[in-house]
């Protein structure tokens, strides 16, 4: 019996189709026996799964198979002999794919005439391989089974890949569009951040994508809409430029609480104040499923940062200096002119920078609603602390946050305060840190502090101030901050001066700081004195 007999008898297949568009799936077959390819392919002329047909690559050695696959490394299978210009050539193509390459995605069969040569078990045992037939056993049916289970595996890998990926640029897209400072960047900083989700899965060029971003009035304010590819200069006519079915679409979105996507254009309903308030057009073809997903996940994201811009607007407006202090400090500042205290002034005050270390490698490998779970955990934590000392939290950075004491009020106990603060505080976070160490997420905290004269006021432009503190004072508590290493406290030199209660501190011989002058003396907190 020969190879013709044993490995390819004609079969048919109720999932061969007529040929698709879709890209097919790649196949890259290696042996030396040109009658193997020839058969195989043959074999497999007409296989087709989830409507994509079969592109083969022909390698002839070890050597051809390593080119091949630094030239397609998304080859779904890979049909590798063993015993070819080598007797161990195979085997060695396999540690290539997966040591040298890092291809831990293609699915490897080995195939061999020469099973001696190459135990399975030890095969298996020895090397990162998904399958192992003899050339004897190797039937046009097993043959088929094989390449079948084989791009089963692959697809579900590369889907799992793929919406792990996808859901690291949510993260990051989410983080992009909640630090938009007005509604108008807000809005289009998400069109392209959609756009952008669409040109990786189609490979396009953001330019390229004919979309639009269009929201109703809120809280008194005009319609807006942004536009971009063919529809980047539309003003108030833009409906005019849709056919008659996105205008229907377009209708239905207002009254419906789904989606719509058809095989030319997506609609995302934005969903704000308790109804439709806008929608995002994007015209694309090829709607796939895992895109559908991201999608529809970035269009919660966005109309949770439309809703928490209005929020924070309307909290503004009520009253605008909680949005700086704490109640109680707020309580205080109502005897004050608030006018006169917003306005610029130097003081001498403490500065605390607070920041997680190792948060970065933590988002790269946790769930998104993880991610937030904690960083809720951490800012309600630490605000309870800086309301407690009736601080001022200027701002938050992401995993940090810079904080500052004695302003707006005068306080000469500033400094006193702001370490039994960050006392409190890491004690706090080594509470949290025991519950999150038990999860392995592998968080810690570094903390900066720095006295001195700050200019403080309001800020910004006209629809967004800010409370802020500037100065070298601020650039040094940060520059202690970045430089302090998990559970590290570090401290200048002329906060020490400004401290009355005791405390146990070592100098940090060594230690340069970014636009720091040398000469500045810094030092580890170590505890308060008893």
């Amino acid at each position: 019996m020969n190879d013709d007999d044993i490995l390819f008898a004609d079969e048919e297949d109720d999932s061969i189709n007529e040929t698709q568009k879709n890209k097919p799936w790649k196949i890259i077959l290696v042996d030396d026996e040109k009658e193997i390819h020839e058969v195989t392919t043959l074999a497999l002329n007409n296989f087709n799964y989830h409507d994509r047909e079969l592109e083969f690559f022909s390698a002839y050695s070890g050597s051809q198979a390593k080119e091949l696959m630094k030239e397609h490394p998304d080859a779904a299978v890979i049909l590798l002999d063993v015993v070819m210009e080598h007797d161990d050539s195979g085997l060695e193509v396999v540690k290539f794919i997966r040591e040298v390459l890092k291809n831990d995605m293609v699915r490897i069969v080995l195939r061999t005439g020469q099973p001696g040569k190459a135990p399975e078990r030890q095969v298996f045992i020895n090397f990162d391989i998904n399958d192992y037939k003899t050339k004897n056993e190797l039937t046009s049916e097993r043959l088929f089974t094989s390449i079948l289970s084989s791009l089963r595996s692959y697809k579900d890998i590369t889907t799992i890949e793929k919406s792990k990926k996808g859901l690291r640029q949510i993260v990051e897209k989410s983080q992009s569009i909640f630090q938009n400072q007005s509604l108008e960047e807000l809005l289009q900083e998400s069109l392209n951040q959609f756009v952008e989700i669409v040109g990786m899965s189609e490979d396009k060029e953001s330019t390229d994508v004919n979309c639009m971003f269009f929201l109703n009035s809120l809280q008194g304010k005009p319609e807006l809409f942004f536009g971009g590819g063919s529809f980047v200069n539309l003003g108030k006519e833009w409906k005019d430029s849709l056919g008659e079915s996105a205008l229907s679409d377009l209708d239905t979105l207002s009254k419906s609480q789904e989606h719509i996507f058809t095989d030319t254009y997506i609609l995302l309903k934005i969903y704000v104040e308790g109804k439709v308030s806008g929608g995002i057009y994007l015209e694309v073809c090829n709607n796939d499923e895992h895109r559908r997903d991201l999608l529809e996940l970035f269009s919660q994201q966005v109309t949770a940062a439309i809703e928490n811009y209005l929020l924070q607007e309307s909290l503004q407006q009520a009253d605008k200096l909680k949005k700086y202090f704490s109640p109680s400090l707020c309580e205080r500042l109502t005897s004050h002119d608030s006018d006169e205290i917003m306005h610029s002034h130097q003081r001498e005050i403490t500065v605390v920078f607070l920041d997680m270390r190792n948060f970065t490698s933590f988002v790269q490998s946790t769930e998104p609603h993880e991610i937030m779970k904690v960083l809720r955990e951490f800012h309600e934590s630490m605000g309870k602390i800086i309301f407690k000392y009736e601080a001022t939290l200027e701002r938050f950075t992401g995993d940090g946050m810079m904080i500052f004491l004695g302003d707006p009020i005068v306080d000469i106990q500033h400094a006193d305060k702001a370490i039994q603060m960050v006392v409190d505080m890491s004690k706090e976070f080594q509470r949290l840190k025991g519950k999150w160490d038990s999860l392995e997420y592998g968080l810690d905290l570094g903390i900066g502090i720095s006295s001195g004269q700050a200019i403080l006021g309001n800020i910004g432009f006209e629809s967004r101030f800010d409370y802020a503190a500037i100065g070298n004072v601020t650039n040094l508590s940060a520059r202690l901050c970045n430089s302090a290493q998990g559970g590290e406290v570090l401290l200048c030199s002329k906060f020490l001066q400004l401290l009355t209660i005791p405390i146990d501190v070592e100098k940090v011989e060594g230690l340069e700081l970014k636009g720091v002058s040398s000469s500045q003396e810094i030092y580890r907190f170590i505890a308060l004195k008893e």
